[in-house]
């Protein structure tokens, strides 16, 4: 065999490797940004805003206080 030849054969096996794996990895980056589109657009359905949370808490404060003015105007037997 020539030299030349075993070093297009070499040479050809290393670059496909290489162009396998730049392969693999340009598909897990677009993997990638579409999960990451994907939770963008999903997460108003997923995360509570500040304001909605606060309205929230100040309700449950408020029904907490009735309960707690109820059980201090009970009378104990």
């Amino acid at each position: 065999m020539e030299p030349t030849l075993i070093i297009n054969v070499l040479l050809s096996v290393v670059l496909m490797g290489m162009g396998w794996w730049m392969n693999t990895i340009w598909q897990a980056v677009k993997r990638l940004q579409s999960d990451m589109s994907e939770m963008e657009r999903h997460a108003t359905e997923t995360y509570v805003r500040r304001d909605d949370y606060r309205d929230d808490m100040s309700e449950i404060k408020a029904l907490i206080r009735q309960i707690l003015s109820k059980l201090d105007d009970k009378a104990d037997r």
